[in-house]
C-alpha cells in the first residue's frame, strides 16, 4: 500500500513539474511573444519580455495587455495572473477583426498541431429579432487547453476569441 502511494505521489510530482516548466503553446512560432513565455513566469518577468519586444500596451497588478499579429491578423492579448501564486492563470486573445479567414487559420493550425479535430459545442440564443450562434472549438495540448470561441449572427462572424488555460489549473 505504501509503495503504491509513493508511486502515485511521484507521478503527481512529475506531472506537476512538466506543467510548471512548460513553454506556452510548445514554443509555437505562429504565436510571437507568447511562444517565449512559460506558465510559471511571474508578472514582472512577462512584463519585461513584452517590453523587450516593444509590444506592451498596459499592465496592472494582475494583468498584462499587449498587441501583436498572429497569422498576419492583429490581436490584443491579455494575460491574467493568479493573485495568490502570481503565475499565469489564463491567456485571452481577441482579434481586432472577426473574419472567417482567422477562424479557418486557427482551426487548421490547431488541428494539424494536435493531430485531431477539435471538440465542438454549439449553442444558439434567440434575442428579439435575431439569433446568435456561439461555438466553442477546443483542443488539448500537452500543457494547456486551447478554446476558440466564435459568435455568429446569420452566419456572419462578429466575435472571435482564443482562450488558453494551463492543464494543471483545470
Amino acid at each position: 500500500m505504501a509503495r503504491r502511494q509513493f508511486f502515485l505521489a511521484l507521478a503527481a510530482m512529475i506531472g506537476a513539474s512538466t506543467i510548471t516548466g512548460a513553454q506556452i503553446l510548445n514554443r509555437d512560432t505562429s504565436f510571437p511573444v507568447l511562444n517565449e513565455m512559460r506558465w510559471e513566469m511571474s508578472l514582472n518577468e512577462a512584463r519585461s519580455l513584452c517590453e523587450s519586444h516593444h509590444v506592451l500596451e498596459n499592465s496592472t497588478d494582475s494583468t498584462i495587455n499587449f498587441g501583436v499579429n498572429y497569422f498576419g491578423f492583429s490581436a490584443r492579448t491579455e494575460i491574467v495572473f493568479d493573485r495568490s501564486s502570481m503565475t499565469m492563470a489564463r491567456i485571452q486573445v481577441k482579434f481586432n477583426d472577426a473574419a472567417k479567414a482567422i477562424e479557418d487559420s486557427l482551426v487548421n493550425h490547431f488541428t494539424l498541431t494536435t493531430g485531431s479535430a477539435p471538440y465542438r459545442q454549439v449553442k444558439e440564443k434567440s434575442l428579439l429579432i435575431m439569433t446568435i450562434r456561439m461555438e466553442i472549438a477546443a483542443w488539448k495540448l500537452p500543457t494547456e487547453i486551447v478554446n476558440l470561441i466564435t459568435a455568429k449572427r446569420n452566419d456572419t462572424l462578429f466575435e472571435l476569441h482564443l482562450g488558453i488555460l494551463p492543464r494543471g489549473k483545470l
